[in-house]
């Protein structure tokens, strides 16, 4: 039998429970408000991280497009920016990537007389532009950031270009000897800011030319004399490589001597064809300059005016000292040009040589003289019969129609060598000086008492001597480079020497300072 006080306490804990019940629902509600504010915050929270990655990636964009060509950043209410290979550039109004729509605004930009950037009024400053990159999403949610690019490209005084680089000669008077006037330059150098701006972030090359050779070449790059790039410098591209700025080129300094400066000037994407200028990069007295260059096949074209480019005959393609050579295999291999060559006095021979075997009056440099060709001038080398020392060779017949020979000094084969050869006759012609050089230095030097027989010559080669029209032996074991033939003129000790430590080492000859 229920008592009334069981009756009591059940009355009493009914009542507990709907107040406990209403004291969780007061205390929860807010709570449940802050918990879903709180994950609703997150999510926007995460929200602005994207978009804000996304605007900083349209700046980038941006940034981007300007290395390219800063003219692509004309005035717009908005623009999208996607990639094509790698490459940014702008595309249509908006750029979407799910909920997020990005659209980017370039602005012109105006300063005052101090040069600080206004918002109205001012001067139009055509280098800046104001670039600013927004993104949008769900609920008019937005994150935009703002930046000012400038065309780092502009150009240096009036020549157009947009960096330069020192070229400095040593100032060893060792190294750099006497002043030279109208000197080939050879600049042999590699710099990642000579690649092509198309192919790496760090190249500077705007556009891509052939050159005369046939090789590349890069269209907006010159040699001046003057850092505002005004004052160009003629010059001959003998070979360069895209893919890593290495570039081969002769420059004529019209004068050279120690511690003198030119300026190689790049970066001008309105230069569209070749600058170089071979032929008067070689002053006249240059009849022949053979490069020998792989471009890719063996080049035997003549880079001094009057052209006279060879026919090759079987000779294949080398690592040279210089860039490209020319292999010859001691057996049938040489080049020859029927085209005649003006034999005056004085005169030089000269060429860079690895002779590899055995030969006797193996033929460098050969130009005959009368129609029996048994009359020439003659720059060869022999094996001094010890199989591993070679002696430079020069012959020629004088006006009494005797060969005359001149030796020079013995050289350790299976090595690059700088062979000169010089003759020059008195005024009458009844006296005639050779001198050999050999890298560098004068070797030996006689004088004969009967001038040389000059004329023109009907015929010239290298690689081997001729017998008769056509007919060749003698043939020159080993690698040639840098052919060259002088007429009516000849270098001094000092320029050959100097051309010979150029040559030889470009590094230790000129250094390249930091880019402008």
């Amino acid at each position: 039998m229920e008592t009334a006080k069981n009756k009591n306490q059940k009355g009493q804990s009914v009542l507990e429970v709907l107040l406990a019940s209403a004291l969780f629902v007061i205390v929860a509600t807010p709570l449940i408000g802050i918990l879903l504010q709180s994950l609703q915050i997150g999510g926007t929270s995460n929200d602005d991280v994207t978009a804000t990655q996304y605007a900083a990636e349209g700046l980038d964009a941006v940034r981007d497009i300007r290395n390219q060509s800063y003219a692509s950043l004309s005035a717009s209410a908005g623009e999208g920016a996607t990639t094509t290979s790698g490459v940014w550039g702008f595309a249509g109004a908006s750029t979407t990537f799910g909920k997020f729509t990005r659209i980017i605004t370039v602005t012109s930009t105006y300063r005052d007389g101090s040069g600080n950037i206004v918002a109205s009024g001012g001067t139009l400053d055509a280098k800046t532009m104001k670039v600013t990159s927004a993104v949008t999403w769900s609920n008019a949610h937005s994150v935009a950031l703002s930046t000012y690019l400038t065309n780092w490209r502009a150009s240096y005084g009036g020549g157009g270009y947009v960096h330069y680089r020192t070229i400095t000669v040593t100032s060893s008077l060792a190294i750099a000897s006497g002043t030279q006037t109208n000197f080939p330059l050879l600049v042999s150098s590699t710099l990642a800011s000579w690649e092509p701006t198309i192919t790496t972030s760090t190249g500077r090359i705007q556009n891509l030319c052939t050159a005369p050779n046939g090789g590349q070449e890069p269209c907006d790059l010159i040699f001046s004399s003057n850092s505002s790039c005004s004052a160009p410098l003629n010059f001959e591209t003998e070979s360069y490589t895209s893919s890593t700025g290495a570039l081969v080129d002769w420059v004529n300094v019209p004068s050279l001597s120690a511690s003198t400066t030119i300026y190689a000037c790049y970066g001008n994407g309105s230069i569209l064809a070749d600058q170089s200028h071979p032929s008067s990069t070689w002053n006249g007295n240059y009849t022949a300059v053979y490069h020998l260059a792989n471009t890719p096949s063996l080049s035997l074209i003549s880079s001094a005016s009057g052209g006279n480019t060879l026919s090759n005959k079987n000779i294949a393609t080398v690592a040279g000292k210089i860039d490209g050579a020319g292999s010859f295999d001691g057996s049938s291999a040489y080049a020859s040009s029927s085209q005649s060559v003006t034999i005056a006095t004085p005169g030089e021979e000269s060429a860079w040589t690895y002779f590899t075997g055995a030969a006797y009056s193996a033929g460098i440099i050969l130009e005959p003289v009368d129609s029996g060709y048994s009359d020439d001038i003659n720059l060869s080398q022999v094996d001094d019969g010890s199989g591993s020392n070679e002696i430079p060779l020069f012959t020629w017949e004088d006006t009494t129609y005797t060969d005359q020979e001149q030796d020079g000094p013995g050289l350790n084969s299976n090595a690059w060598h700088y062979i000169v050869a010089t003759w020059n006759t008195n005024t009458g012609n009844t006296s005639t000086t050779i001198a050999i050089y050999e890298d560098g230095a004068l070797a030996t030097s006689s004088n004969y008492s009967a001038g040389m027989e000059h004329t023109t010559a009907s015929a010239f080669s290298i690689g081997a001597s001729q017998q008769s029209p056509g007919s060749y032996y003698s043939f020159y074991p080993g690698k040639l480079d840098e052919v060259r033939l002088q007429n009516g003129a000849f270098t001094s000790p000092s320029w050959i020497k100097t051309e010979y430590n150029n040559q030889s080492n470009p590094g230790t000859f000129y250094t390249i300072g930091s880019e402008n």
